[in-house]
């Protein structure tokens, strides 16, 4: 007979696994792909960073909570997932998601508001909340797809996967489409700007680029799928993981 020990790793121990197997995936993905709309991708970190009001110019001690002092705001940041910056920008400046534009920080630390306002053609950035001269026009890499669709490489458009698999249209029903990515039978959504490589989506819930591995076959956890692949809790089917993105 076992020995109570003994159960409890035979109970714990296929979790473990699994836990193990999905924290070895995402160690293995690459670069990233997209910040969030509350973050700007910072040229010295290569991380996505979203500000605080707190300034951290004069002592970058004063950071708590997790943050970190930006080298080029001299805020108080969260760290994201890491970055490429948009190269129209210059490596004094960053691209904001609300002004789609480079802006770069020309009172870096100090912050700006009705009472406090920029001089000359400074503006306040309505992110870091610093006054900035305003650069190239940009635009930050964001797919524009909701929590439970994702962008379709080929069409361009947000997609709904359901639970029904296909090999052609004529398999779903009225007002559903085929994927060719993930063959599942999907409604198609707003346009938006894929972020992952061809034959890979950037999933909502992972934040990962993911590439289906036997589309058209379900599944409904890690188990039923091989080592080094997870099973999308989005479109249920088994996927390899590739770079970190930001939907």
């Amino acid at each position: 007979s076992y020995s109570f020990c003994t159960l409890l790793v035979l109970v714990l121990l296929p979790k473990a696994i699994k836990m193990f197997k999905y924290a070895l995936v995402l160690l293995m993905a690459g670069s990233a792909f997209g910040c969030g709309q509350n973050e700007y991708c910072c040229p010295d970190a290569l991380h996505c960073l979203t500000p605080t009001n707190v300034t951290c110019g004069t002592d970058p001690n004063v950071c708590t909570g997790g943050t970190v002092c930006c080298p080029l705001t001299k805020l108080c940041v969260q760290v994201g997932i890491p970055c490429q910056p948009q190269t129209v920008c210059t490596k004094e400046e960053y691209c904001c998601p609300e002004a789609k534009h480079c802006l770069r920080p020309t009172n870096p630390g100090n912050l700006c508001d009705a009472a406090h306002p920029c001089s000359g053609i400074d503006v306040c950035c309505p992110l870091t909340h610093e006054c900035v001269a305003v650069g190239a026009a940009c635009v930050a890499p964001r797919a524009g797809c909701n929590s439970t669709t994702y962008c379709d490489y080929d069409a361009k458009t947000c997609q709904t996967p359901s639970k029904v698999t296909c090999s052609a249209n004529s398999d779903c029903a009225a007002g559903q489409a085929c994927s060719p990515l993930t063959k599942l039978c999907s409604s198609t959504g707003p346009q938006c700007t894929p972020l992952c490589p061809a034959g890979s989506y950037c999933c909502p819930d992972a934040k990962h680029c993911l590439t289906p591995v036997n589309p058209g076959h379900l599944c409904s956890s890690a188990a039923d799928c091989k080592l080094g692949e997870v099973c999308c809790p989005l479109t249920h089917e088994c996927v390899s993981v590739g770079a970190a993105c930001n939907p």
